[in-house]
């Protein structure tokens, strides 16, 4: 192993030590598209009309939910309609507009998904959905 300072990796990734993550330039290119796209969306989307559609989103998902911590796993499952493991914008919407029947645009599904994409990686995995979308509901859930 090579001990590289702390500075280094910082003044190379342009990030903080503990954020500094080693992408490729098309990766970087396509997170930098992925934020555009989010920010471009929060502008058209007031703040107010997030958190409504927010409210709305966690209402149905308690309707769905009858079983407490134990029914995380499965309101992810509700989101995460092809098992890989993460949520992408594509089924986000399709859940928020199909599954829960929410009269929601295509600028608000995405200003909402940027609130929790929030390393702009085109996914939300189980312990993001749990700790960003689920953590009002579920704030003593500690374990993954």
């Amino acid at each position: 192993r090579m001990w590289v300072p702390k500075s280094t990796n910082q003044m190379a990734y342009g990030k903080k030590a503990e954020e500094a993550v080693l992408m490729s330039p098309e990766k970087r290119a396509q997170v930098n598209s992925r934020q555009r796209k989010y920010d471009a969306a929060k502008r058209k989307v007031s703040p107010n009309r997030i958190n409504k559609i927010k409210n709305e989103m966690h209402q149905k998902i308690d309707q769905s939910m009858t079983g407490g911590p134990f029914q995380l796993r499965r309101a992810f499952r509700q989101f995460d309609r092809d098992a890989s493991g993460l949520i992408s914008l594509s089924h986000f919407r399709a859940t928020l507009k199909d599954y829960f029947s929410m009269a929601v645009s295509e600028d608000e599904i995405t200003a909402l998904y940027a609130v929790y994409d929030t390393d702009c990686n085109g996914g939300i995995d189980y312990k993001e959905f749990a700790t960003l979308i689920m953590e009002p509901d579920f704030v003593n859930v500690t374990q993954w």
